[in-house]
């Protein structure tokens, strides 16, 4: 299960939330980089039920894995 939900959580923060966000401010390369900023924090507080340093690892993870979606 736990693979099924991390891949599941990739696919709607990076695949649909991050697009969706940047479409909204615009879509520009401005946008992006806001909604790659949204979709990790909102990824990080979905994480909140760990240590607050956790939601620091897991916010600047969703970062990352959204660089390497945008890429």
């Amino acid at each position: 299960s736990w693979l099924l939900a991390g891949f599941g959580e990739e696919i709607v923060y990076r695949g649909y939330l991050l697009n969706r966000i940047s479409e909204t401010f615009g879509g520009n390369r401005t946008a992006t980089i806001i909604a790659l900023i949204l979709s990790s924090a909102i990824f990080a507080v979905g994480h909140k039920w760990q240590r607050p340093s956790s939601m620091l690892d897991v916010g600047f993870t969703g970062i990352y894995y959204g660089l390497i979606y945008l890429l």
